[in-house]
């Protein structure tokens, strides 16, 4: 049986720019699982994405259950000057926001009447009776009990607008102490610490952080407000390792339904629960990670083939004999007369297992017993860094170095190290221990305060960082009227290889014909990244310095680059989030931690474990969240009780009652302390703002 909070279309469609891009696909999304959204590039996977966040396409909008909350996380925070990164990340819990509003506007309405007594003669009306609707001072109130027209009252005494104030305010404090409001900015903490926040940063305006920054502020808001759907698209693009860790263990332990779109194939083998692959038009569902898709996608791609073959083979023969057109098979606009589905009938047959063949039925592909099965082609991607030959060793040394920004502390103290042709480095650490510090001091970007860098004579680097992409071809003079295309950049920086070889090489790692002289500032992430790797692999390096290289890069072309560095004959260092890289590239792992770089004595794994265990203290980022569902355990097994005391008044309250009826009041003693500092916040800042 379906559950109430499931996405369930049977039939949509999505064309863009005149581009179909799924027909007739189905969707199905069970409440608790955890999609990876898969797929070649411009498959349509931010498209489908956004037609499920924004409610773009009718027919999957309509089969979103109402109320449902969803959010999908496409834009970093807006800057600003005076919100905080915490406040940022507590305001998304709109609902917290609506409550304690609530509470304080509740609580000084009561508070009001309770200090000011008037005589009953002062209320306007005739009719002093229990439940008469009366005026006072503009409003509209009912009395609650027999009024004496000589006594005096306080305002809650004899009236309460509506009569349901005090209960209004009851189920308020309730519902704050539900959702945890008291312990709010504790759990945005952890959140944030978790995405690798330091404690200072965290009371940093939004204005002051980087735009990848800011994109993890909104991964945090996200987090913090827990939507029934939550759609994530390359959500680890701006974080490091650190971060990346903790978020597999926090979404592993998410209770609602998640989508996201990663490249990085470990991510999805560690979070996801089920694989959704864009394929031919279609989207199928495989039950399990990444790694058991794979392994049976393999298996099916290879029995689509075999099926592929056999299909052709029939065909072959059947015209050999002049039972089917020559035509047979081409788009030519006969498929729907009755000797074109005759003869197709004769070709398709059977398949191997007696069956009706659907085009990679159970894995994509269309699902029209009447057409005849493409050809899969297997991407031609690749590129090579060659090496530029032989240097002294070591390429590169680093000798007792220390080092720090004026009028601060030391970053690094006493770093000793070298690399050599043969290494393969993964630099490891924290937010703030210096990692791009490290990388500038070693590209002499900046001077040690203390020892010496020493590169070999003739040892040429090669650099890949956020901003050799962003700033790809900055400041470059061209001929008037020329466009500053991928070709014209690289042409300028080699001019001794010609203008097809240099297209070979963007071609071959991806980077399709009509972007080659696209101006490069229209480029995406993606493609700018593969015009800087074209040109690390024309530069001809002894070392390359890689600051994240995975990044917009999708799970086809991350693998493309792994196999090109297994087979570079140069060193290696490179800062990456991508699990997947460091196991089948580096085989040192160093580690920057208290201003030293030292190199782990053990395998990444063993590191991994490490780390995860270490960040695993933020993955409960609520500690009062144990002790609720505590309470709620005991509510569910108090009904029994409160049952009994029904039936018989005289039987003494249990200790569990009692318990239960002192935990209610702590709870609303506490969210009324919340809403009483949020009002004396409020006024605060308008006193501010007025004066």
């Amino acid at each position: 049986m379906e559950g109430s909070d499931d996405v369930i279309c049977d039939k949509f469609s999505i064309a863009r720019g005149g581009k179909s891009l799924f027909h007739d696909a189905k969707l199905s999304l069970i409440h608790g699982r955890r999609y990876g959204l898969i797929g070649p590039n411009g498959c349509g996977k931010s498209t489908l994405m956004h037609a499920i966040g924004h409610g773009e396409e009718e027919a999957i909008k309509k089969a979103i259950p109402p109320g449902t909350d969803i959010l999908l996380v496409e834009q970093e925070v807006q800057a600003s000057d005076e919100i905080t990164a915490i406040e940022m990340v507590v305001a998304a819990d709109t609902k917290r926001t609506e409550l304690l509003a609530e509470a304080a506007k509740l609580e000084k309405t009561l508070e009001d009447g309770g200090v000011k007594y008037v005589k009953a003669a002062t209320l306007e009306g005739s009719s002093f009776e229990v439940g008469a609707k009366v005026k006072f001072e503009g409003r509209e109130v009912s009395i609650l009990e027999g009024i004496d027209k000589d006594g005096d009252y306080t305002i809650q005494d004899v009236f309460d607008e509506d009569g349901e104030i005090a209960d209004r305010l009851r189920e308020v404090y309730d519902d704050l102490a539900d959702i945890g409001a008291d312990s709010a900015e504790q759990r945005a903490s952890a959140i944030l610490s978790g995405l690798q926040f330091l404690e200072e940063q965290k009371a940093w305006p939004t204005a002051s952080f980087s735009g990848g920054w800011r994109m993890r502020i909104s991964l945090a808001r996200a987090l913090f407000r827990k939507p029934r759907l939550l759609l994530l698209d390359e959500p680890t693009n701006h974080l490091d390792l650190h971060a990346v860790i903790w978020l597999e263990g926090y979404l592993q332990k998410w209770k609602h339904t998640l989508v996201v779109v990663s490249h990085d194939r470990d991510f999805l083998s560690t979070v996801c629960t089920d694989i959704l692959h864009c394929w031919r038009k279609k989207l199928q569902h495989y039950a399990g990670n990444y790694e058991v898709f794979e392994k049976v996608f393999a298996s099916k791609l290879d029995e689509y083939n075999k099926e592929y073959e056999r299909q052709q083979k029939r065909l072959k023969e059947l015209r050999k004999q002049g039972k089917v057109s020559k035509d047979l098979g081409k788009k030519d606009g006969g498929a729907d007369s009755a000797s074109y589905k005759k003869q197709m009938a004769q070709v398709l047959g059977k398949n191997s297992k007696g069956k009706e063949l659907s085009a990679f039925s159970g894995a994509g592909g269309s699902d029209d017993d009447e057409e005849l099965l493409d050809q899969i082609k297997g991407l031609n991607m690749h590129i090579s860094f060659p090496v530029a030959g032989e240097i002294p060793m070591p390429i590169l040394a680093v000798d007792n170095v220390s080092f720090h920004y004026e009028k601060q502390a030391d970053l690094f103290s006493g770093v000793d190290f070298g690399l050599n042709m043969d290494s393969r480095v993964a630099l490891v650490g924290a937010n703030g221990t210096g990692k791009s510090t490290l990388l500038k001091l070693m590209l002499s970007e900046l001077e040690p305060t203390d020892g010496e860098v020493r590169l070999s004579r003739s040892c040429k680097i090669g650099v890949y960082n956020q901003h050799s992409c962003d700033q790809l071809a900055s400041g470059m003079r061209i001929a008037k009227g020329e466009v500053l295309s991928p070709v014209v950049y690289l042409q300028h920086m080699f001019p001794a290889i010609s203008t097809q070889e240099i297209r070979n090489s963007l071609g071959r790692f991806g980077l399709e014909g009509h972007h080659h002289l696209q101006p490069i500032d229209t480029l995406s992430g993606g493609q700018k990244s593969r015009v800087v790797f074209v040109e690390l692999g024309l530069r001809r390096c002894h070392l390359l310095l890689l600051d994240e290289p995975t990044n917009h890069l999708d799970l086809e072309t991350v693998d493309c680059l792994v196999s090109a560095l297994k087979k570079f004959e140069g060193g290696v260092l490179v800062v990456t989030h991508n699990v997947s890289l460091i196991n089948k590239v580096c085989n040192q792992i160093w580690v920057i931690e208290d201003k030293r770089v030292d190199r782990f004595a053990g395998e990444f794994e063993e590191y991994r474990d490490m780390l995860a265990e270490q960040l695993s203290q933020l993955y409960d980022e609520d500690p009062e969240e144990k002790k609720r569902e505590r309470e709620r355990a005991l509510a569910a097994a108090l009904k029994a009780d409160d049952a009994a005391a029904e039936a018989d008044p005289s039987k003494p309250k249990s200790k569990a009652q009692r318990d239960r009826e002192r935990a209610a009041a702590r709870a609303a003693k506490q969210a009324k302390d919340e809403a009483e500092r949020l009002a004396k916040e409020e006024a605060a800042a308008a006193a501010a703002a007025a004066a």
